[in-house]
């Protein structure tokens, strides 16, 4: 067999052991293949599962016809030992005919490399002394080493042995006649799987001496869903007549991964396997060195979705306003992307008398990373204010840093305002968010972990945590796990705990994973990201999910098929309930209805997160146009999901779904209510984007008048093509009036005319109170801000990408303050007053 290994070009490695998968439980082997040196024309091939062993005989009868014969025993670290058994084919029916113990063989292993084996086939025994083939000792990503088989055909299989850049395939199937007949093919270990890859069928003769000819024997395509699944598609030519299977085929053994479940996010063997992924990932795009453009789509690739409706108490989130004691801290951040070299932090006083604002100091800064990006208010301390402010060296703002870094400066305040640094903690990473509960800090970072420098060259991020000068860790020395979806990804997503007070703690957990967004919930925090396994077109969600209780604990992943929205412009897409993890995708295409609702919780380590489809919703197609998704809201256990012609912006049906019953009901537009924000026990404030579709949103109030009853109000449609409370979870403030309530709530409108770009600017005031279904509204005009030039400079000109970009960065820094007779509208280092209504 080792000279049929000859024609695959794979060649003995004499001091090598055989590859493992980059995350394989150290040990672990899952399949070998075995040849007699000096005696070419026969093998064995083993393959493990569990306590389990498949062993498949290879040979050439007396007249040199190739057959094969399989066996199965218990598994044995020195002496494995199976009777053998001969299977034919019912050419008719297309299924397995009869079976027929031919012998048995009994394997001793002498060392990791080589084995004595006695083979018995009828009266015939036969002694030898085999080798282990070995093409090469790297560690591989994607190892379709194992026995497959189609389901619906037992009698034939494929076994595969992925070495590092070769993998091997050996089918099984049989010739016109039913007989057992065995071919070879070998190709690149590609990504995706393998295109028409011609097989080899072999006989031996020997006259006078003996050689194995190789012949053409058809083709081989396998193409890679997951580690467990692959399509086959079989197209062998024997001697006369040919095999054929197109089939779906499953992995009967273990995966060379080592995942106990399909979703599993598993931890790297060692660092040289680490460092062999990092090798053989995809390279990175230069999002550090290009345009502006792909600056950005790097910077928003791992965003933070916050569900107002969702659960997340006790935590508090890092924001662009924080309120510090009797301060209100701002990041100062220039509306329009105008290039800044810095960005501080003022404190303020707020006048609710005059409507004044007065800057008592401001902070700047390290040299390090100059340009704040959130704060985030922390207890006080000995009497005195505290906060935390989160600044980069510039990755934000598409400066030309090679990697991201950050700072996470905790500063005290004095009654006069004085600010004093009490601490400064590095990480080289981008912090997407942090979250506060009581003393523990969360930072939900990402980076990159392959990098452009400015010659082009590729090269390693070594990112580190620093807590103190004195003290550094490498972010790549903490557990780091690998999810199915992030195979030949670089994006290192991390979850870094530090505490307020013991400042020698930190823990940090790492996950490689497709790109997505974070989902906090109150004692977890999850990654959802959406990607194609292998060469399927198909869609399909990953969730991982992070316990914030147990910092040790590994990943829990769960998958589903679909598509979800990623954007911010529909954040309800996830929502984090009381009975778990929300999610709203788009069905699978090919499905028979437009979308489904997944409840996804935690459920036993051994099998992931427990995946349950609540919910089928709609049809697929209407009237001759595809369905998709659109507005969605969640209120207690209810979730409603609106649906939309993919050629049109206008929604033509809504669904409401009780998750405590699975019971769907279609109901009427006037029922919907969006994004909800409790007022009090008995009053919610509606705020949603209209049915007539963007550019337009509805004000409604929801009062329940009864256990299970409620009454909902709504305004007449207000026009805005863009809303900050649609997005932003703490866009809106509520201030008891009497008799009821005044809520106050931004609206932006980003537009560009004449090559300047304006911010429009509203403040929305709701008057709302019980036994009144309908709130009254008032606006009240800012002043409208402009640039003289478009905010994408030096970028690659007008378009989409950049617009959308540019308005939310607008909504996540437009912020109100209520104090006195005044509510104060932030939008960046721009802050205006306004009188409150009477």
């Amino acid at each position: 067999m080792k000279a049929l290994f000859a024609v695959l070009c794979v060649l003995l490695c004499p001091n090598a052991n055989a590859q493992v998968h980059v995350t394989a439980p150290a040990g672990q082997i899952v399949g070998e293949w075995w040849s007699e040196p000096g005696n070419p024309g026969w093998g064995l091939v083993l393959t493990h599962n569990g306590e389990q062993t498949v062993v498949q005989h290879l040979d050439f009868d007396a007249d040199g016809h190739d057959y094969w014969q399989v066996g199965v025993g218990p598994r044995a670290s020195t002496t494995f030992f199976a009777p053998l058994i001969r299977t034919r084919w019912n050419t008719t029916t297309q299924s397995l005919a009869d079976q027929t113990v031919t012998g048995d063989v009994s394997m001793t292993r002498v060392s990791d490399r080589l084995a004595d084996v006695v083979l018995r086939i009828g009266t015939e025994t036969r002694s030898v002394r085999l080798e282990r083939i070995v093409v090469s000792a790297d560690p591989v990503v994607r190892d379709a080493t194992g026995l497959w088989l189609n389901p619906a055909r037992p009698g034939i299989g494929l076994t595969l042995l992925s070495q590092g850049p070769v993998t091997a395939m050996l089918a099984l199937a049989y010739d016109q006649n039913g007989a057992p007949r065995w071919w070879l093919a070998h190709g690149s270990n590609a990504l995706t799987g393998f295109t028409d890859i011609e097989a080899k069928r072999f006989r031996r003769s020997c006259a006078p001496t003996c050689e194995v000819v190789a012949m053409s024997g058809g083709t081989v395509l396998v193409r890679w869903e997951d580690e467990r699944h692959v399509v086959v598609q079989l197209a062998l030519q024997g001697e006369v007549g040919s095999f054929t299977d197109n089939a779906r085929y499953d992995l009967i053994t273990a995966p060379a991964s080592g995942r106990q479940y399909a979703a599993e996010a598993r931890p790297f063997t060692n660092d040289s396997s680490f460092r062999a992924y990092l090798r053989l990932a995809v390279p990175p795009n230069p999002c550090n060195l290009g345009t502006v453009a792909m600056c950005r789509a790097c910077n928003e690739e791992t965003r933070v979705a916050r569900d107002p409706n969702g659960m997340s108490q006790p935590w508090i989130f890092a924001d662009a306003v924080a309120d510090v004691g009797a301060f209100v801290a701002s990041v100062q951040d220039p509306v329009w992307p105008d290039n800044p070299t810095a960005v501080a932090v003022a404190l303020q006083r707020l006048d609710g008398v005059g409507g004044h604002v007065q800057t008592v100091s401001t902070f700047t800064p390290p040299a390090a990373h100059p340009f704040a990006l959130l704060v985030l208010a922390l207890p006080d301390r000995e009497g005195a204010a505290r906060y935390l402010v989160i600044s980069d060296n510039g990755w934000s703002h598409c400066r030309p840093v090679l990697a991201p870094s950050s700072a996470v400066t905790t500063i005290r305040v004095s009654a006069s305002g004085q600010q004093t640094i009490e601490r400064e903690f590095v990480v080289d990473a981008k912090v997407d968010t942090v979250m506060r509960r009581d003393q523990q800090i969360v930072l939900l970072t990402d980076t990159p972990l392959l990098i452009r420098d400015a010659a082009g060259q590729v090269q390693f991020n070594e990112p580190s945590l620093r807590p103190s000068p004195e003290r550094e860790q490498r972010l790549t020395e903490t557990p780091i796990y690998l999810s199915p979806s992030g195979e030949y990804h670089q994006a290192l997503m991390s979850v870094i705990e530090i505490d307020d007070i013991d400042r020698e703690h930190l823990e940090a957990r790492s996950l490689i994973m497709g790109p997505g967004i974070w989902v906090p919930g109150v004692d977890s925090v999850s990654i959802v990201s959406e990607y194609s396994p292998g060469l399927s077109f198909k869609q399909m969600v990953e969730i991982q999910q992070w316990s914030l209780t147990h910092s040790s604990a590994a990943p829990r992943g769960g998958s589903i098929w679909g598509s979800l929205d990623l954007s911010e412009l529909n954040p309800a897409r996830t929502h984090v309930g009381a009975d778990g993890l929300i999610v709203v995708n788009a069905a699978v295409t090919g499905s028979a209805h437009a979308a489904e609702v997944w409840r996804i919780r935690s459920g036993d380590d051994r099998f992931g997160l427990e995946t349950t489809r609540l919910a089928e919703i709609g049809q697929a197609r209407v009237d001759g146009s595809g369905v998709g998704v659109g507005r969605v809201s969640h209120v207690g256990m209810q979730t409603m999901v609106a649906l939309k012609r993919l050629d049109s912006t206008s929604e033509f049906a809504l669904f409401a779904l009780d998750r405590a019953t699975s019971q769907t009901t279609q109901s009427s537009f006037g029922q919907f209510f969006g994004r909800s924000f409790d007022i009090d026990s008995s009053l919610q404030l509606g705020l949603q984007p209209g049915v007539s579709g963007y550019g337009y949103f509805d004000v409604r109030v929801r009062e329940q008048i009864a256990p299970d009853t409620y009454r909902v109000g709504w305004t007449s449609v207000v026009a805005a093509s863009s809303f900050p409370a649609l997005t932003e979870p703490d866009a809106v403030r509520v201030l008891p009036r009497s008799g009821g309530y005044l809520v106050a709530a931004p609206m932006v409108t980003v537009y560009y005319a004449g090559f300047k770009s304006y911010l429009w600017r509203q403040l929305m005031f709701a008057r709302v109170a019980t036994g009144v279904g309908v709130p009254l509204l008032e606006f009240v005009t800012l002043p409208t801000l402009f640039n003289e030039a478009p905010p994408w400079e030096p970028g690659p000109g007008n378009d989409n990408s950049n617009q959308e970009w540019q308005d939310g960065r607008v909504k996540a820094r437009t912020r109100v303050r209520l104090a006195g007779s005044f509510a104060f509208v932030f939008a960046g280092a721009h802050v205006d007053a306004v009188r409150l209504p009477l």
